[in-house]
């Protein structure tokens, strides 16, 4: 963790954006995959790493939720109608 952590902390520092690249792989074939979430399954998702953000915080994490900027979904799959409204709406 406090690798990870680091590693963060310094591509913050060097000016990359960061992106979520979600919590899993929900890849098809190991359902539910992100192939047939809803917005209430991505809005929970999202929900969840922002959670875990906030608590990596306390650990030392310098990034925080408003710089997060998009994210990279699981085996570049999903339903798009889905997702896109939470994320517009989460900002």
């Amino acid at each position: 963790m406090r690798t990870r952590i680091a590693d963060l902390n310094a591509a913050m520092d060097a000016g990359h954006e960061i992106g979520t690249h979600y919590n899993g792989h929900f890849c098809k074939g190991q359902e539910p995959s992100v192939g047939v979430w809803t917005a209430e399954a991505w809005t929970s998702e999202l929900d969840q790493f922002f959670g875990f953000l906030h608590g990596a915080a306390g650990q030392g994490l310098r990034v925080e939720g408003n710089m997060i900027k998009g994210g990279r979904t699981p085996c570049l799959e999903g339903r798009f109608d889905a997702l896109l409204p939470v994320l517009a709406s989460a900002g």
